[in-house]
């Protein structure tokens, strides 16, 4: 909810106890909706995660700390329906 109460709509950021951007996901109607991402330490990217009105859907995404892909997962209203590895 905002500050008057109503769904949020927008882009929420956490921030590491050092100052450094962790995460950022979109919000629609309070419900998580577009691609969140979550950041290692050193600012590349770790996860990307597909959401649909609160609920995982689309593709989610694993990276390692040097950038590789070495996850790919896919989602259907929350759901698991297909695994990939790229090690």
């Amino acid at each position: 909810m905002d500050k008057d109460g109503q769904p949020y709509n927008g882009i929420v950021k956490v921030y590491a106890t050092d100052g450094k951007l962790y995460e950022e996901a979109p919000y629609k109607n309070g419900k998580r909706d577009g691609t969140s991402k979550t950041y290692y330490p050193n600012g590349s990217l770790r996860l990307e995660m597909d959401w649909k009105d609160g609920k995982m859907d689309g593709y989610s995404k694993a990276y390692g700390e040097s950038g590789g892909l070495i996850y790919k997962f896919q989602y259907s209203d929350g759901k698991m329906v297909h695994e990939k590895s790229d090690k």
